[in-house]
């Protein structure tokens, strides 16, 4: 009943009402009339295997606003400039077909505070100013060959890759700890080449995956890098800090003793996932940090489900890790995100080039990215306050050159090079908000120079987008977005194109995940646009636009929605408003569904009930509740309860909060630190279970001096259970609920005895000895697991596969029609037409990118040791090429 209750109030969150002002609208407005409903106009014919139907249905009526309360409607009514047409104020459902006006808002981003900051991170993160960061003396003893089935620290979904190429075979991770190693320490500590071996005074080769904890750093400075990719793949993951500089890293065949290509996969299967063999790839997770500089990698990563497809950082998400545990999973996630400085580097021929879910505040300067398989740049999943900035991007296979997805916002793409890349040069996706696009040179790309797909308040200004195949920038389903100052010429289709688009229907496109505003607003000024073979700006299906102070010569190539108001644009000099029409709105991304603050204290209500009736479990999920809703001490309190009753996983989780509290202050409180493990560990002895002694034993890589704290801990903990007690007397009195009544202490008395049993009958000779003892026979990979990872990759490759049957099945029944047959030969013959006029203005192109190409050259090479040579780019500048061949 009372989880129906929680339904009940979710679903009346969800079906949201307000007031809005409803009006008639036609061309005096001015709204585009291809909206306007007219009853005696002819059905139109069209192929609908490629026209979709509009985002609304025609109609004369629109709202405007969407107000909470009548009085801030009314108020509107009377202050708006729009030009009214029997209005009335209505109270009605968000979402009910009728369409709002859009007006065309500009981006409210600041070009003036984006480059201060700017150049506060230019004077920073020169290539010896980061090298300046990089350790010199390197000490520890943290060196440990660890079992990979057994790292259930690193994302499962990570190894399952590797563990299936071995075959289920038993591979062994180097783990570094509580140290800081470099290449060199580490081979001579080793004297293994098995695992790390020495080919001259300057060239190794890595042998094993390598794993650095948050307790240790790597450091590999001026070596060439053998990474071996046959017969065993390895990976360098780390939770710690990575440094490498001044190096060459190289995907090595040790059978064949030379360079190790790529393996062929079929165009259509590129996406799939684990087609391709396991390559290496770098993976920094919470709490990293890289520096990467004057680097060159060459053929890394390949397409798992995880972030192996090159260079990258991540947040995992907590049905990564298996098993799961709540607990555990707080204690990784709350560290920092992972964040990084890749200065002057050369990534090429891998999956990927740099790939981000979960960063924040990376810096990318200065680096050549090429010939990479799918993105050049990948920034995703709620990357915050990224710099990419002064990169060349070139010849990205199969997509992108630079593309930000999926919320990734407050972030800038400045002074890049885009070209010659299969899809568009630069780009921002799926509700990627308030970032900054300005001054970069975007050319000869397959698609649009810059592209801004369902995202909201984006700046793009000062660019210069030439002799792309098809758009310069395109506006799709984005709203608030600010076209400024940019040079926009020769491009095959449109210099700039602002619309919506209903894309419900498209294949695999999570719509709970990626929702989508079904309006586009933008607004346009002082920008060159001209020589664009099809118009030079085109408006299309309802979208907004203001523009004004653009040069365009006698105002030529203005199209779509624009067309019906040509006149009144020559009027003002090409000044003008189209109000838009469409939906403003859309749903939260399940992403980042949380509960509201009613709800939220329905449930706490709920959940405290619950957990006041006799059960050993849901105290546990109540403090889960508190965790990031109330104060810390509600937490401790909770957790204290509900160990108190021997709620299972209890203290665990009360050990864990109390190691995240002290790693927030560097570990420094040892006391905390000692304390968080003692309830740990008492966990692991009254609930006899494996996996909480396998989670002890390696919890010494995450905490540093980590063995020594955790023999203290254990000392502290069986003092107490001996005595029938959990916590200290203190403890006890401060938490007044959790009484130790006789039965309690009986069963602790009965879980220690046991435990003292079992130790005594192990020979072993620590409290860690006998946790790895424990925890022999523990493995990831059990049968359930396996087969999850088997059904969950079979799925993702279905889905992957009905695309390309989708689209198959559509060309085929198009060329049975006559109406789709001839929409598919005015498609070719239009694309073969742009591609040919900008190969006719391949001279003029030239004369108009080489001097801004020398300029942007120029600052690229002050974050570059290596410099990068104006021939060597000019040289495979492709003009008009056709991408799809």
């Amino acid at each position: 009943m009372k989880v129906i209750v929680l339904l009940l109030i979710a679903l009346d969150l969800v079906a949201g009402y307000c007031y809005s002002i409803l009006t008639k609208v036609d061309s005096s407005t001015p709204v585009s009339e291809n909206y306007f409903y007219n009853p005696y106009a002819p059905p139109q014919k069209r192929c609908n295997l490629f026209l979709k139907p509009p985002l609304f249905r025609k109609a004369n009526l629109a709202y405007v606003g969407c107000y909470k309360k009548k009085e801030r409607a009314q108020k509107a009514l009377e202050t708006l400039h729009f030009n009214f047409k029997d209005p009335k104020i209505v109270y009605h459902k968000v979402y009910d077909g009728i369409p709002y006006v859009i007006f065309p808002q500009n981006s409210y981003l600041s070009l003036t505070k984006a480059k201060h900051y700017l150049q506060n991170i230019y004077r920073r993160y020169t290539p010896y100013n980061v090298l300046r960061k990089f350790p010199n003396r390197f000490y520890g003893n943290g060196i440990e060959l660890y079992d990979l089935d057994k790292a259930d620290f690193i994302p499962s979904i990570n190894l399952y890759s590797f563990y299936a190429f071995h075959n289920r075979g038993n591979r062994k991770i180097l783990v570094l700890y509580d140290g800081v190693y470099s290449l060199e320490y580490l081979y001579n500590k080793l004297q293994n080449p098995r695992l790390i071996k020495k080919v001259d005074s300057k060239t190794y080769e890595i042998n094993i995956p390598i794993f650095v904890s948050s307790t240790a750093k790597l450091v590999i400075k001026n070596k060439t890098v053998r990474l071996q990719t046959l017969p065993k793949p390895i990976f360098i993951i780390y939770y710690g800090n990575l440094y490498l500089a001044n190096s060459r890293f190289i995907t090595w065949d040790m059978r064949k003793n030379r360079y190790c290509p790529r393996e062929y996969i079929p165009k259509r299967k590129i996406l799939y996932i684990n087609y391709e063999k396991p390559r290496p790839y770098f993976l920094g997770l919470p709490g990293s940090k890289s520096y990467f500089v004057n680097n060159i990698f060459n053929g890394l990563g390949f397409h798992s489900t995880s972030a192996t497809f090159g260079i990258g950082l991540l947040s995992p998400k907590r049905h990564d890790y298996i098993p799961y545990s709540q607990a555990m999973y707080y204690f990784l996630s709350h560290a920092n995100a992972p964040t990084g400085a890749y200065i002057g580097n050369d990534i090429s021929n891998s999956t990927m080039g740099f790939y981000t879910n979960g960063a924040k505040n990376a810096i990318y300067l200065g680096n050549f990215t090429y010939n990479n398989t799918i993105y050049n740049f990948d920034p995703h999943d709620y990357s915050q306050n990224l710099v990419i900035a002064k990169n060349l991007v070139m010849n990205a296979k199969i997509a992108h050159g630079i593309i930000v997805s999926r919320g990734v916002e407050h972030s800038y793409m400045v002074d890049n090079i885009a070209l010659n890349n299969h899809s568009n040069g630069l780009m921002v996706d799926r509700l990627s908000n308030n970032n900054i696009i300005y001054n970069n040179l975007s050319i000869a790309n397959g698609f649009m120079g810059i592209s801004s797909q369902e995202s909201k308040n984006i700046l793009i200004a000062h660019n210069t987008v030439i002799g792309n195949n098809i758009d310069g920038i395109i506006i799709r389903n984005s709203l608030q977005v600010g076209i400024h100052h940019n040079t926009i010429r020769y491009n095959g289709k449109n210099g700039v194109e602002v619309l919506e688009k209903n894309i419900d229907d498209i294949p695999g496109r999570d719509f709970r995940r990626d929702p989508y505003f079904k309006a586009s607003s933008a607004v346009i000024s002082h920008n060159d646009i001209r020589s664009n073979y099809n118009a030079n700006i085109m408006v299309k299906n309802g979208a907004a636009v203001k523009m004004y102070k653009n040069n365009i010569p006698n105002y030529l190539g203005i199209g779509g929605d624009l067309n019906f108001f040509y006149d009144r644009i020559i009027q003002h000099r090409g000044s003008f408003t189209l109000y838009g029409l469409g939906f403003p709105f859309h749903a939260r991304s399940s992403d980042l569904l949380e509960l509201n603050p009613f709800a939220y204290k329905v449930a706490k209500k709920i959940y405290i009930d619950i957990a006041n009736t006799p059960n050993d479990y849901f105290g546990t999920h109540l403090a889960g509740l508190y965790i990031n809703r109330e104060a810390k001490e509600w937490t401790d309190l909770e957790l204290r309860r509900a160990s108190s009753i021997l709620s299972k996983g209890a203290l665990t989780f009360l050990g864990f909060f109390y190691l995240t509290q002290s790693r927030q202050t560097g570990f420094s409180d040892k006391e905390k630190s000692i304390e968080g493990l003692s309830y740990i560990i008492e966990d692991a002895i009254l609930s006899d279970n494996v996996l909480n002694f396998h989670r002890l034993e390696y919890l010494r890589f995450f905490i540093p001096n980590g063995a020594d704290l955790i023999a203290e801990a254990f000392q502290r903990a069986i003092d107490r259970m001996r005595q029938g007690r959990l916590f200290n007397e203190s403890a006890y009195e401060r938490c007044p609920i959790c009484k130790n009544s006789l039965y309690k202490k009986r069963k602790i008395l009965a879980a220690w005895k046991l435990f003292r049993y079992k130790f005594q009958m192990s020979n072993a000779p620590t409290f860690l000895a006998y946790c790895k003892t424990f925890a022999k026979e523990f493995t990831i990979f059990t049968t359930p697991v396996t087969i999850y990872f088997k059904k969950l990759i079979k799925e993702e490759n279905a889905i992957k596969e009905s695309f390309n049957l989708y689209y198959s099945r559509v060309y085929k029944l198009a060329r049975k029609y006559k109406l789709c047959k001839n929409y598919l030969k005015n498609q070719q013959r239009a694309k073969i037409q742009g591609l040919s006029f900008i190969r006719m203005k391949k001279k003029r192109i030239l004369q108009l990118v080489e001097p801004k190409m020398r300029k942007y050259l120029q600052e690229i090479n002050r974050y570059r040791l290596r410099k990068i040579a104006y021939d060597t780019v000019v040289k495979k500048l492709t003009l008009g090429h056709d991408y799809e061949k």
